[in-house]
């Protein structure tokens, strides 16, 4: 494992009004149209995207001071106001690669709802046909 060396404090600046990290290293905003499949009603979904030209749902900001295993890494998530059909808006999600890693979460404005899943892994099942 390689030790971080990184010369930076443990703290980032952002704008607490826009969630705009000034210095950030990385940056992406995801479309409703990037989230099909993941809204219930698929008919709300495509009405909105056609009736308000595709609007932005969310948006990262992301600064990673140093690559090294181990390293903090910090961003900002901005999740527009609004929703599809009965659904607030939503992100994609992830998982990480090594499971290990931490995260944490904070709400800066507003009403929201996290939810955490578990990532399992089943064995492959063996063709249990007889030939």
């Amino acid at each position: 494992m390689k030790a971080s060396t990184s010369p930076f404090p443990c703290s980032v600046p952002f704008a607490n009004d826009t969630g705009l990290i000034p210095e950030a290293t990385a940056h992406y905003q995801k479309r409703l149209s990037d989230l099909q499949g993941l809204f219930l009603d698929a008919e709300a979904l495509e009405r909105r995207i056609r009736e308000e030209s595709n609007p932005v749902c969310y948006q990262n900001y992301a600064v990673s001071h140093s690559q090294a295993e181990g390293d903090i890494f910090f961003d900002t998530t901005v999740i527009y106001p609004g929703k599809v059909g009965s659904e607030y808006h939503l992100t994609r999600g992830h998982y990480h690669r090594k499971r290990q890693h931490a995260e944490t979460y904070q709400a800066l404005s507003g009403h929201g709802l996290s939810c955490s899943n578990a990532r399992t892994e089943r064995p492959a099942r063996r063709n249990s046909r007889r030939e």
